[in-house]
């Protein structure tokens, strides 16, 4: 049968304490390379957002410079502009596509 002795229970914890160590040694180095990881990750995060947000004022200030004042109202446009964007509809005049004219809808008659 089996004979224990204390010296084979201090073995066995002794054996077991070693291990434990060795698992929080090797857990705390997991630990720090995924905390490193996880840094370097935020890291380039955040240097991106502040890219992103620097490109984003630059816009802002140049659309601030150079964008154009709100379009006038229909009713401020002069004649010539309301001539421009007025839809207009084909007519074919014949077969050949040069003599094409090209007659705005409001005056265009009936259809």
């Amino acid at each position: 049968m089996w004979t224990l002795t204390p010296d084979d229970i201090r073995r066995a914890k002794d054996e077991l304490i070693q291990r434990r160590s060795a698992a929080e040694a090797q857990h705390a180095e997991e630990l720090r390379v995924h905390e490193a990881r996880h840094a370097e990750e935020l890291k380039t995060i955040d240097a991106e957002l502040a890219e992103v947000t620097g490109i984003e004022q630059a816009v802002d200030s140049f659309a601030r410079k150079y964008k154009p004042a709100a379009a006038p109202s229909a009713a401020e446009q002069p004649e010539f502009a309301k001539g421009l964007t007025t839809p207009v509809r084909l007519t074919v005049g014949s077969r050949n596509w040069g003599d094409t004219r090209f007659t705005p809808v409001a005056s265009a008659s009936g259809d």
